[in-house]
């Protein structure tokens, strides 16, 4: 019994000797943490020690900082300005890499455009320079394909379509659009017909 004692005790001993070293170890972190801290105070005195001497001083120095903050709060209006244009900027830049992409993948062109309902892509293959009154291998042009979608029309037509061009088999798009009952696109070809 008397050496199980012993043990117990060496083991209880030898517990305290490591929990000083621990201590001894991590003491000098607590050390740099509290000297970090009176660091930190004593240069946020000195700013407000500052501060105060301006205020004292009253009227130019005062007057100097009222402009100055003028200035530096006109400058960021003007910086946030240039900085919302050129977000905008760069999403309709990413906006037009996406129709690019999308254009090159699936080999779109103005007429399936026209015919599936996509202004985006229309207009901006138009914008780069698409023939308005193109034809495909039968014939037909952007808008007797568009024949159904109001927007597309409206925008083939300020874009300069011709309305009276006929297809292989004879028909108009005022034909593709009577013919399918889209009575506010038949208006409108109409319209175009008579102005040109």
């Amino acid at each position: 019994m008397k050496l199980s004692r012993k043990v117990s005790r060496n083991k209880r001993n030898s517990h305290k000797r490591s929990s000083k070293v621990s201590r001894k170890k991590n003491s000098h972190k607590v050390s740099r943490k509290r000297n970090s801290r009176k660091k930190s105070r004593k240069v946020s005195r000195k700013r407000n020690s500052r501060k105060r001497s301006n205020n004292k001083d009253g009227g130019e120095n005062s007057e100097k900082d009222k402009n100055k903050n003028l200035k530096i709060g006109l400058g960021v209006l003007a910086g946030a300005a240039a900085a919302t244009a050129a977000v905008k900027f760069g999403l309709e830049y990413r906006e037009k890499l996406k129709l690019e992409k999308e254009i090159e993948t699936y080999n779109i062109d103005i007429f399936s455009a026209s015919g599936d309902g996509r202004k985006d892509i229309v207009q901006f293959l138009l914008e780069r320079g698409a023939d308005v009154n193109n034809t495909d291998n039968r014939g037909k042009t952007a808008l007797m394909h568009a024949y159904e979608y109001i927007d597309i029309v409206t925008l083939l037509l300020e874009r300069g379509a011709d309305v009276n061009l006929i297809d292989n088999i004879g028909k108009t798009a005022l034909m593709y659009a009577s013919e399918n009952d889209h009575k506010e696109i038949v208006e409108l070809l109409e319209n175009a017909a008579k102005n040109k």
